[in-house]
């Protein structure tokens, strides 16, 4: 992901849970180099649980996705990027992306 972009989703979506009309989303810096992208479901005891959750780190003006948790499904998954899991992971932050997107768009 371009760093232009994650710039640009977060003037939207702060580091703390963010609404945007279909549930809670976020967008965390630990460190300069590393930044996590959530969407969060609401469990019945008012928690919240990543659906998925996204680890970046940051690559010259890129930002390449290292690991992801994803507690809303079932079976849950979790994961470290591999040569097996690269491509899963650039996918599935493709459509976290274009989620964070379309929830901007709608509000």
């Amino acid at each position: 992901m371009k760093d232009s972009l994650l710039k640009e989703l977060q003037q939207h979506v702060a580091s703390e849970k963010t609404y945007l009309g279909d549930g809670y989303y976020r967008i965390r810096e630990k460190s300069e180099k590393e930044v996590e992208l959530a969407f969060l479901l609401m469990d019945p005891c008012g928690g919240s649980v990543v659906n998925p959750q996204i680890t970046l780190v940051k690559a010259k003006d890129n930002w390449e996705p290292v690991k992801l948790i994803d507690l809303g499904i079932s079976p849950t998954e979790m994961y470290e990027v591999s040569e097996e899991t690269a491509e899963k992971l650039k996918a599935r932050l493709d459509e976290l992306v274009g989620k964070f997107q379309g929830a901007i768009s709608s509000n």
